[in-house]
């Protein structure tokens, strides 16, 4: 074996691993924290964000809101989707929100996928669709949380689109039951 080969059978190893005791996914948390917005028509604007998503009970719902201060690029959105589908380590989603970007409103879809690869890590993604007054953006985004504890965690993630790019670090509190 090759150098390039051990490595990357270490990795699927430590990765099959983590898998037998990983977490649920929770969709049950606050957050907060620094990014980036950088619109192809405008200055890149730096601030900083706070949300949170609550699923009630057992059933497969959740709703989610969040507030970012952007210099010149407020925004805030608040919405409710559906979860679920693969079990308590990788669920599926949809949700739409309303999404306010100061002097023009719309709305926002995803459809993504959640995944506790190890108890610790979780890796998501989702593409999404936003639509306002005097632009849209579709784009594809993916997300990294490494839970130091049942209930903090650190993330960060990247979002790609054809009219605006983000990028995020943040800090995550859990709420309700996990593993």
């Amino acid at each position: 074996m090759n150098g390039l080969q051990r490595t990357l059978l270490v990795i699927a190893i430590v990765f099959l691993a983590g898998t037998v005791h990983a977490q649920t996914v929770s969709w049950n948390y606050a957050e907060g924290g620094w990014g980036t917005l950088d619109p192809d028509r405008g200055d890149r604007e730096d601030g900083w964000f706070l949300g949170g998503m609550g699923a009630p009970g057992k059933v497969p719902i959740h709703i989610f809101g969040e507030f970012g201060d952007f210099g010149r690029l407020d925004n805030w959105q608040v919405g409710a989707g559906w979860h679920g589908l693969f079990g308590e380590r990788f669920d599926l989603f949809a949700d739409g929100a309303f999404y306010d970007a100061d002097v023009e409103d719309g709305f926002k879809v995803r459809f993504g996928a959640r995944w506790m690869v190890t108890k610790r890590f979780e890796l998501n993604g989702n593409i999404a669709w936003l639509d306002l007054d005097l632009s849209d953006n579709a784009s594809a985004a993916v997300n990294v949380i490494f839970d130091f504890t049942k209930r903090f965690g650190v993330g960060g993630g990247v979002e790609w689109g054809d009219n605006l790019n983000s990028g995020r670090v943040f800090a995550r509190f859990n709420f309700g039951q996990r593993n």
